[in-house]
């Protein structure tokens, strides 16, 4: 029995576990960041797939991956330290969906988050406005099976 693996189903299934429990933010799987004051936005991108480090030649017809997913999220406010605040509840709310469905719905065998930048930074497109940037990185454990021949 074959099974293949779906890098987009899995980035959206994530994109719609956090958005059922990041409030008031908006999710998208790698878009185009517009963000105005009092807006907080979470992309979800893929970055990597590395060898899994229990992969053996003897599996021959199984491939283990492990896909570096980042999710980043932005927020933007007029003060610095309401940007962080809006980020940081964000991160909060994205790690606890993310811990309590490791599987994400039965796509993975497994999900291992590994912490993230954080940034501040005045915006230099909008005089005055403060965005704060958060990154919550996580390793997705797939695998891929092919029929023998």
């Amino acid at each position: 029995m074959a099974i293949d693996i779906n890098y987009n189903a899995i980035k959206a299934e994530i994109a719609s576990i956090i958005d059922l429990a990041a409030t008031g933010a908006i999710v998208q799987v790698e878009g185009d960041l517009t963000i105005d004051s009092g807006t907080t936005i979470i992309d979800v991108a893929m970055r990597r797939r590395t060898q899994h480090a229990d992969q053996s030649l003897s599996y021959a017809t199984r491939q283990r991956y492990l896909l570096e997913m980042e999710i980043t999220i932005w927020a933007a406010a007029v003060e610095g330290s309401l940007a962080t605040q809006m980020r940081d509840r964000i991160i909060e709310q994205v790690e606890g969906a993310l811990m309590a469905n490791r599987t994400i719905n039965g796509m993975a065998e497994t999900m291992i988050l590994k912490g993230g930048d954080m940034l501040l930074g005045e915006s230099e497109k909008m005089s005055g406005l403060y965005v704060a940037a958060g990154q919550v990185l996580a390793d997705v454990d797939v695998v891929k099976i092919i029929d023998p021949v």
